[in-house]
């Protein structure tokens, strides 16, 4: 397991592609290899009002990682995090008169990944599609 930082890099005046493009020159300027794509996608849930109290779950899916659905249960005074199989989308749909799925809340973040030395970097963009935008 590592660590993951995330950061946002705007410069100003630029694009979102435009940035991007400068970060990947940057990095392999640094020596950094190519070597695939990500996607990471996040919808989110949220408990119908008839159970009392509010609970949001965020069922997030990895490219790195596609056999496993990661979640954050969040409670409003503690977040469970876990870490399922595939089958947990099903469980999801299944729950539909518990949990709906909040519209407009599905975001996604994908780029190209290098790894230089024994790390490995991922530049993305993220969007929201009712947004429109990246950021």
């Amino acid at each position: 397991m590592g660590v993951t930082v995330l950061t946002q890099f705007p410069i100003e005046k630029l694009s979102g592609p435009q940035t991007i493009e400068i970060l990947n020159k940057r990095i392999m300027a640094l020596g950094a290899v190519p070597s695939a794509q990500f996607l990471v996608d996040c919808e989110t849930y949220v408990s119908v009002p008839t159970l009392g109290h509010q609970r949001t779950v965020h069922v997030l899916h990895n490219s790195e990682q596609p056999a496993t659905v990661f979640s954050l249960l969040d409670t409003g005074t503690k977040i469970i995090p876990l870490a399922t199989d595939g089958l947990f989308d099903l469980l999801m749909m299944k729950m539909s008169s518990f949990y709906q799925s909040k519209k407009q809340t599905k975001a996604e973040s994908k780029g190209p990944r290098y790894e230089i030395g024994d790390f490995c970097v991922k530049l993305g963009t993220v969007t929201c599609p009712p947004c429109a935008g990246s950021l």
